[in-house]
């Protein structure tokens, strides 16, 4: 795994683009679990303000740098990060790599229209793409079944 760098109050894992996706099949193929942050410099601020917000991000198994502003100020900080991994972009990258290792995604979280959008969007770029199951917004009290849902999705 890559080393983490300090900026600011943010840690954030020195990854191109495509190193993160690697990293990403590597936790997925070790059969760890956990969550992927793209941070950029908003949510480094808002992080400043939540401790709720600046938690959920240090627990994650990566942190990348979602914001070329972050990317030049590395060097600032005494550190170096290679490319603005763009949460977008990024999308992409796991949904094509998913498709050429017969993998599944589980889209969660955004209003049914937006579900529904990002599904025909993914299915027309990635036509092979296993899609293994997609919800959108819940409560706390409906957590639990998401994470089963997930879970039993493979």
């Amino acid at each position: 795994m890559s080393r983490r760098v300090q900026i600011l109050n943010g840690q954030f894992d020195a990854l191109t683009s495509r190193q993160t996706v690697d990293a990403v099949f590597a936790l997925l193929d070790a059969g760890r679990r956990g969550w992927l942050c793209t941070v950029n410099v908003a949510t480094l601020m808002m992080m400043r303000r939540s401790r709720r917000l600046q938690s959920f991000v240090d627990r994650a198994a990566l942190i990348v740098a979602d914001g070329q502003p972050i990317v030049w100020c590395a060097p600032i900080f005494g550190s170096r990060l290679p490319e603005r991994v763009a949460g977008v972009d990024l999308i992409d990258d796991l949904c094509a790599r998913a498709a050429t290792e017969n993998r599944g995604v589980y889209l969660l979280g955004a209003a049914s229209p937006v579900v529904a959008g990002a599904l025909l969007a993914i299915a027309e770029r990635h036509p092979t793409l296993r899609i293994a199951g997609a919800d959108g917004y819940f409560d706390a009290a409906g957590a639990a079944l998401r994470a089963d849902a997930i879970r039993a999705s493979d």
